[in-house]
Order: C-alpha cells, then structure tokens, then sequence
C-alpha cells in the first residue's frame, strides 16, 4: 500500500503535466476536503462520487452551465485536444465511437456549445480516472 507522501508526490507528477491536469487535481483535491476520512479516503470518495455520477450529473460544480463549460474548453482547448487523442490512440476509436450520438458530427471542429460542453466533460473525467489510478495499489 502506498504512504501519503507517495500519494501526494504521485499528484504532483500528475499536476506538472499541464495547466488542465493541475486546474482539474486541485479542484477535486479541494472539493475532496467536504468528505469524512483521512486524506486518501476522502481523495477516494470524490473520485468515485465523479466517475460513478460524471460531469453530467452535476457534481462538478465548475462545470454544470454551458457558460462555464465552453469557457473551460476553451481555455484548455490544446491540453483537451491531445488528451482526446492519447485515448484515441490508445483505444483505437475515432471521436464518434468515443461519445456516440452525443457528439454532433456535423460539428466536427467544435465550434458549436454542444460538442465543447461534452469535451470538457470528457477532459475532467478522463484527468479523475488518471488520478484514481494513483490510489489504486
């Protein structure tokens, strides 16, 4: 089992991959501290709060407005970009068999609210996953 410090050195690591990573750690690491627990239960319990509802639900409070979301994506659009492609690749699916009919591919571009609110969506839950990888022994 890991220690705390290994834990929280691991985050860092993770946070140093960009601005997206260290805006989307620090905001679960913060909205961890409303949980009972010790540091990583808490961790824990927001992670599988965000996974087990997603984005979607509401539980992100940062991201529950398309105002807030496009705002987001766009602020972050080159990180999200390549965090979309990381797993393209590493699936093998293409952006259509990712989010099915939830993506408008008319819109291929994202120009359009709709296709920016779902990758940023996407770009939070994906960097939870990452980081739900660290508490895993």
């Amino acid at each position: 089992m890991k220690t705390i410090k290994e834990i929280k050195e691991e985050i860092k690591e993770l946070k140093a991959q960009g601005k997206l990573y260290k805006r989307v750690i620090n905001d679960i690491l913060e909205d961890s501290k409303n949980y009972n627990g010790n540091f990583t239960e808490r961790l824990q319990s927001r992670i599988e709060d965000i996974q087990h509802s997603g984005c979607q639900s509401g539980t992100v409070s940062m991201l529950i407005y398309y105002e807030d979301t496009v705002k987001f994506f766009k602020y972050y659009q080159d990180e999200i970009e390549e965090l979309l492609k990381e797993l393209m690749q590493d699936t093998g699916l293409n952006i259509a068999e990712l989010f099915g009919a939830n993506f408008d591919n008319d819109d291929i571009f994202c120009r359009e609210q709709q296709n920016q609110n779902l990758l940023a969506w996407f770009a939070y839950e994906e960097i939870t996953n990452k980081l739900s990888y660290i508490l895993e022994d």
